[in-house]
């Protein structure tokens, strides 16, 4: 006998909102984060049109998702909370992490499908999915560990934290005379696409506002487990 662990189905649409020349990211990398992840994956780009449409977009997924994530504008004016709220019961809620941020929680239809509303910017979208999408996959498959293990690595430069709120900073990891070191890329309030790309580790930096100085230890999560 072996172990053996459902691939739990995930449907991964985003919203055009006001802006239908915007390319689409989120999408394709979230629903690449997925697979990698183990789930089967389909994907739905650039859902537009009416709230009438966009629910109809949303409710034909259903069917065969056991997990539907939408990106999209999370303001509360915005079309996609207003639709997903008229399908079934929500949560809105402003997480005190950064890069992230807004998001949403729902069960919508007959069967209780959960539905997960992330922003609409890449770089927040990939962070709310590992600290709340991909643990929520884990416990589909039934995973006993649900969550990355935090690794301690040298800081390969200063860092500052924000008192109240979780910090995260993408990082490349690299081996200098026998030790991890974490190089924290780009800059903390403006993490770009391609650091992003470049990164194989993201570094946690809780909401006690530290300050980590050059070659002292750091938490981090490995991206590329």
């Amino acid at each position: 006998r072996v172990l053996a662990r459902p691939h739990p189905r995930v449907v991964v649409l985003s919203v055009v909102g006001d802006d239908p020349a915007r390319a689409d990211i989120e999408s394709p990398l979230l629903a690449a984060a997925f697979k990698a992840d183990g789930a089967q994956v389909w994907r739905v780009s650039n859902a537009s049109g009416t709230d009438r449409e966009l629910r109809d977009t949303i409710s034909d997924q259903l069917i065969r998702a056991d997990l539907v994530v939408v990106c999209g504008d999370l303001s509360d004016e915005a079309q996609l909370p207003r639709v997903v709220a008229s399908m079934g019961l929500v949560d809105m809620a402003d997480v005190a992490c950064q890069p992230g941020g807004r998001m949403g929680f729902a069960i919508v239809g007959e069967d209780e499908i959960p539905l997960l509303m992330l922003p609409n910017e890449a770089v927040e979208a990939y962070c709310d999915y590992q600290l709340f999408a991909r643990p929520l996959l884990r416990k589909l498959m039934g995973a006993p560990v649900i969550t990355r293990p935090m690794v301690d690595y040298l800081a390969g430069g200063e860092l500052r934290g924000r008192e109240g709120i979780v910090s995260l900073r993408l990082g490349a990891v690299r081996e200098e005379q026998g030790e991890k070191v974490v190089v924290p890329l780009g800059k903390p309030d403006h993490p770009r696409l391609s650091d992003l790309v470049s990164a194989d580790a993201l570094i946690v930096l809780d909401e006690t506002g530290p300050v980590i100085s050059l070659g002292e230890r750091v938490g981090c999560w490995l991206l590329n487990d």
